[in-house]
């Protein structure tokens, strides 16, 4: 903000258009050299022994027509396991989705409120010079965004715990935040800036990668 404020401060129009369209170019300027990364998930399972198998076995179980059976297990169907690719009707009765997509709007969707009118907030409290607050939420959301994510490997990877954990971690550490300040206690500004910004930053790392999982 300050180098825009350097270049372009008697033009606020360019402010605007900048926003608009610098991360459109960043992100086609991206386009060809990001390279898509395919997550292969095994499942280890005991597999059963077909209808045929049985029989060659155990030659006096009655012999059973083959494709009836399998018609009827593919009339049933069968819904996919996590990790699998889902429909959307499908993904919508599904728990773990419900969960996900509650997260997303209750967690990140209130912290990005914050985060919008952090200025706004700081004047209300009596604070006249409220660019430090801005500047505060925002490198503590920058912290949040490398730490979740090192945060979530911990806990998957030393100790065995589903990954989101972290995020029910983050939403209370965040809940905490929006109580303390909700509640008015001394120097509450601070807290909001960074539990908030640590908790939203947070969300967008451990997200990403957790939802391939469920």
């Amino acid at each position: 903000m300050k180098s825009y404020a350097i270049f372009n401060l008697p033009d606020k129009a360019s402010l605007i258009f900048m926003v608009t369209i610098g991360p459109t170019m960043v992100v086609i300027a991206f386009m060809f050299v990001v390279r898509p990364v395919e997550v292969v998930l095994v499942f280890f399972s005991t597999p059963q022994p077909s209808s045929e198998e049985k029989l060659l076995a155990n030659p006096l179980l009655p012999r059973q027509d083959t494709t009836t059976d399998g018609a009827v297990r593919a009339k049933r169907g069968k819904r996919p396991r996590s990790g699998e690719n889902f429909t959307l009707t499908q993904a919508l009765v599904k728990g773990d989705f419900l969960l996900i997509f509650a997260s997303l709007i209750l967690a990140p969707g209130f912290g990005i409120s914050v985060i919008d009118n952090i200025g706004q907030i700081s004047q209300s409290l009596g604070y006249t010079n409220s660019s430090i607050f801005v500047s505060m939420i925002s490198i503590w959301n920058f912290l949040g965004r490398v730490g979740g994510g090192y945060l979530s490997e911990i806990i998957t990877r030393d100790f065995a715990y589903p990954r989101p954990l972290a995020m029910a971690i983050l939403q209370v550490i965040m809940a905490f935040g929006f109580f303390y300040y909700a509640m008015g206690w001394p120097g509450q500004i601070y807290v909001v800036t960074v539990l908030i910004g640590l908790g939203y930053g947070s969300h967008w790392a451990i997200l990403p990668v957790a939802i391939p999982y469920q």
